[in-house]
């Protein structure tokens, strides 16, 4: 029997994709159900590459056109993967495990401080909390100190912009430039975009975790391959790699529409995966930054977390307002664990003010627990 050259290349070709979409289903989530169904949907795909040489008449005759278009076929996949193995890994920091019980992430090898033992204290007396929904955690194990309403379905205005940064983050090329391709309405915060003024996903990354622009958000989104609803699906994906079983996206700004909701308990998960990258971490820790676009204008844009500055170990942040998710906040802030301090992870939403009541809820933790 004569083996084809072509079908060998094939197989050996098909061999080390599927070796590589299982490596990155078990490294990404090791616990979760979701990536083992997305990967037999990949495998599933696979099987329908069509192959050079493959197609054929009923009288096994091949006709040309067909091995053009499997050609051209064969070439783009084998780009894309060479993409991906030639792109450099991101970067994460630690601290610590975060979020263990659902798997998230394991112990940074850089950071590997033991879970406190924390217990409450029965003399301390809880603050009225101004939040309609709360919940305040323990990085380190990721359980809950103080919460109400955390499991709840609600609207997560910006903060959703995270699940959007992690790909931007991962995916993108920091130096390309790239301008918004449609008008947007910014709804009172952007950077006063117009259609075509170029900026570099750095500097539009910037202003998104930032200032929360959304205009800036737009731009990356509508530039991602596939466009805005192929960025919104590849969100939705990241909030399955994180276990975020609560939560569902249609935009990515953050806009209230039915379809877009989380609950504060996986808003926490975000958090602590958002700040496991290194170029988030660094942004959401910045009080200000300058955005440069190709007609020569600049714009400073300002945090919107006025914790930073006067609130010590703040590792990263997030903000958001809309009518339905009102005043929230999501914030992971690092202790001295050598001190007995733990690493705190609060989400308020609804809050009569998103920053004392994070304030709040941060001190009940240090206050009405006693760790070691």
């Amino acid at each position: 029997m004569t083996v084809n050259a072509r079908d060998v290349s094939h197989q050996t070709f098909k061999k080390e994709l599927l070796e590589r979409l299982a490596k990155e289903v078990e490294e990404t989530s090791d616990v979760n159900v979701h990536r083992a169904s997305r990967a037999q949907e990949k495998s599933a795909l696979l099987e329908r590459v069509v192959v050079p040489g493959r197609e054929t008449t009923k009288n096994n005759a091949t006709f040309p056109w067909q091995v053009i278009i499997a050609g051209v076929l064969f070439l783009a996949v084998g780009s894309v993967v060479l993409h991906l193995l030639a792109k450099p890994p991101v970067r994460f920091i630690g601290p610590g495990p975060i979020a263990v019980d659902t798997g998230v992430f394991e112990a940074s090898s850089e950071v590997s401080e033991p879970a406190l033992m924390c217990t409450p204290d029965p003399a301390f007396v809880m603050p009225e909390i101004k939040a309609q929904r709360y919940v305040a955690l323990f990085a380190d194990s990721f359980r809950t100190a103080y919460g109400r309403g955390q499991d709840d379905r609600v609207s997560f205005a910006s903060i959703a912009k995270l699940l959007g940064l992690m790909v931007v983050v991962e995916e993108y090329d920091m130096d390309e430039r790239m301008a918004l391709r449609e008008p947007f309405d910014v709804e009172g915060n952007g950077i006063d975009l117009a259609v075509g003024e170029q900026v570099s996903v750095q500097d539009l990354l910037g202003a998104a975790v930032v200032g929360s622009k959304n205009d800036a958000m737009m731009v990356l989104a509508q530039n991602f391959p596939g466009g805005v609803e192929a960025f919104v699906g590849r969100m939705n994906d990241r909030a399955d790699d994180l276990g975020m079983d609560s939560t569902s996206v249609v935009n990515p700004v953050g806009y209230d529409a039915p379809g877009q909701y989380s609950t504060p308990r996986d808003i926490a998960v975000l958090i602590a995966a958002a700040s496991r990258y290194q170029k988030l971490r660094e942004l959401m820790t910045q009080e200000t930054y300058v955005v440069s676009t190709g007609l020569g204008r600049t714009e400073v844009v300002t945090t919107t977390n006025s914790l930073l500055g006067s609130m010590e170990g703040i590792v990263a942040g997030k903000t958001g307002y809309t009518a339905d998710a009102g005043l929230s906040m999501a914030l992971y802030v690092q202790g001295n664990v050598s001190e007995g301090d733990p690493d705190i992870i609060t989400v308020v939403m609804n809050a009569d003010d998103r920053y004392e009541v994070t304030s709040v809820l941060i001190s009940a933790v240090r206050e009405g627990y006693r760790c070691h």
